[in-house]
């Protein structure tokens, strides 16, 4: 009874890890979806305003390149959703610090916008799938360590 316990407990870390990487992944690229969708808005407000045309520049590059972040960590976390050995549980857990910190600053620069909540949301599933693939045994450090290779991840 109690070995049951234990295989039920070891497999339902790796199932509810894939579960909140694919939360994580799936928020983040429906964000970056709808964020690179907004970028024609961005540009007619940014064509009605005077900045400087730099900072203009500066904004689109801005725009696209946290539209970019979000679709590539979407598919990174999918990935690693699909192949939970492709990366260590710690590795996964800083990654979830991109989403935090985005979110953070939507909270300090624009409030209870949305979009801060959002990222919140992803980068807490994310930063769990992390907690939960270092507890399966199912990471990559953990696979190395299976094979004789030694060392962490």
């Amino acid at each position: 009874m109690n070995i049951q316990n234990s295989e039920t407990r070891r497999s339902a870390a790796p199932r509810a890890a894939r579960m909140l990487l694919g939360l994580s992944s799936a928020i983040l690229a429906l964000g970056g979806i709808a964020h690179a969708g907004a970028f024609q808005h961005a540009l007619a407000a940014l064509r009605a305003s005077n900045l400087d045309a730099f900072i203009g520049q500066d904004l689109k590059v801005l725009w696209l390149s946290d539209s970019t972040t979000l679709l590539i960590l979407a598919g990174v976390f999918g990935w690693i959703a699909a192949r939970p050995s492709a990366a260590s549980g710690s590795v996964v857990s800083a990654l979830a610090l991109l989403p935090a910190a985005t979110g953070f600053l939507i909270y300090v620069f624009l409030g209870g916008f949305y979009a801060g909540h959002l990222l919140v949301i992803a980068a807490l599933a994310a930063f769990l799938g992390g907690l939960r693939l270092s507890a399966s045994g199912l990471s990559h450090s953990a696979s190395l360590r299976a094979r004789g290779a030694g060392g962490t991840v």
